[in-house]
């Protein structure tokens, strides 16, 4: 921010910006035919992981200093699942 004389909400859009960028790359390369399953393994993996940490730090810190929101999604998640 300093660096740019930009403002904290320009910072938080370039932000966006980047974390769409990167889950484009990411769908693009697990969306690929991939012949050696040890490869499929660790991209399933890696996106798994990327998913997990966006959904956390979403809208905040998530585990220390947690609005809420990740609780409640985790509590919805495990103990109110979907009914089917």
């Amino acid at each position: 921010m300093v660096q740019k004389n930009a403002t904290e909400g320009e910072a938080r859009d370039h932000i966006r910006s980047l974390i769409s960028l990167a889950w484009s790359k990411f769908n693009e390369i697990s969306g690929r035919k991939w012949n050696n399953i040890q490869h499929k393994s660790i991209i399933k993996m890696s996106v798994n992981m990327a998913r997990t940490a966006h959904c956390i730090y979403q809208h905040g810190d998530g585990i220390g200093t947690s609005s809420g929101l990740t609780k409640d999604r985790l509590t919805s998640l495990i103990i109110d699942p979907v009914p089917y």
